[in-house]
């Protein structure tokens, strides 16, 4: 075979390969051009035939992002040859699609629905061989809030403390003073170590229903300012521990009344029962004498509630 024929060959099977972007614009139809080059006189008329991918589609759409990606147009880069093809500007004809979650959202396009947010999810474990104390750890996306309290004073002044952090490979990791609480999620559960007084605390925290009463509840107040934050856990047996804390002080809540018992497993707590177990867990502000907080659920690691003011009524 001559030299001639090997190049008539070899630009025989270039044609047949490569593939023009041949597609009816719906937006911009001005076009690029890429300039003669490196590629000789092979390149020097340069055309691509072939199909959607050639023409640039992925994910279910086409712009100029994509149609530059395509083989056609990056081998006519890297030759240098003289490409032209009709460029759909952003957001594209249609629009690729860039996200399946809840639900779809496709690149720029015009009022496209977002992906939802995950719930946060709480986790609550009793810590061994001490008067009732228990931990409550809310995760949201990779941020976390905990809380460490138990029924009594002195607990409460060792080892009770808030936490807060990010969540890193599935490892949580937060020190205040001399407490450190450290834990990892693996398969809905987390192996928890509470360091406080010199003393570590191994445990394991389970999650609860996000719809149970069950859960981390707070409440805070800037009083002349000090800041006072109230917590109470409530495990899935509507048992309660609290605590009340300021730079000045540590000390125990009680609930106001007992909380009403669990529904059933295959049940929900009604409005009226979450209204009832809300109201059970009030404190008195120390610093003001006549106001007392009212706790609120952690639903959000990154935005926990200041709760509820409740002002004594006036005899």
């Amino acid at each position: 075979m001559t030299n001639a024929s090997q190049r008539r060959g070899l630009a025989r099977g270039a044609l047949a390969l490569l593939a023009a972007a041949a597609v009816t614009s719906c937006g911009d139809d001005s076009a690029d051009i890429l300039q003669p080059g490196a590629g000789g006189s092979m390149f020097a008329s340069y055309v691509a035939l072939g199909n959607s991918i050639t023409a640039g589609l992925q994910s279910g759409g086409i712009n100029d992002s994509t149609q530059r990606e395509t083989y056609a147009y990056l081998l006519a880069q890297q030759a240098g040859a003289q490409f032209v093809y009709p460029s759909l500007l952003a957001p594209g004809c249609p629009p690729p699609i860039s996200v399946f979650l809840d639900t779809l959202s496709t690149v720029g396009g015009a009022g496209a629905a977002q992906p939802k947010a995950r719930p946060a999810t709480t986790f609550i474990g009793t810590l061994p061989a001490e008067t009732p104390a228990r931990v409550a750890i809310v995760v949201e996306g990779d941020t976390f809030l905990a809380y460490a309290c138990g029924q009594t004073d002195d607990f409460n002044k060792a080892a009770s403390a808030w936490f807060k952090g990010t969540v890193k490979n599935g490892r949580i990791e937060a020190t205040v003073g001399d407490k450190k609480l450290s834990a990892a999620i693996a398969d809905g559960t987390v192996r928890v170590s509470l360091r406080a007084a010199g003393k570590e605390r191994e445990f394991t925290a389970k999650a609860v229903a996000p719809t149970a009463i069950a859960g981390l509840y707070r409440a805070a107040r800037d009083v002349k300012g000090e800041v006072v934050v109230m917590g109470w856990i409530v495990d899935e047996k509507h048992q309660v521990v609290g605590g009340c804390q300021s730079k000045k002080q540590a000390v125990a809540l009680k609930p106001a009344k007992p909380l009403p018992p669990p529904p059933p497993p295959a049940e929900e707590p009604k409005a009226k029962e979450k209204q009832e177990a809300e109201e059970s867990l009030i404190g008195q502000v120390e610093l003001e004498p006549g106001v007392s907080l009212q706790g609120a659920k952690v639903t959000s690691a990154a935005n926990p509630p200041a709760g509820k003011i409740v002002l004594a009524q006036k005899k």
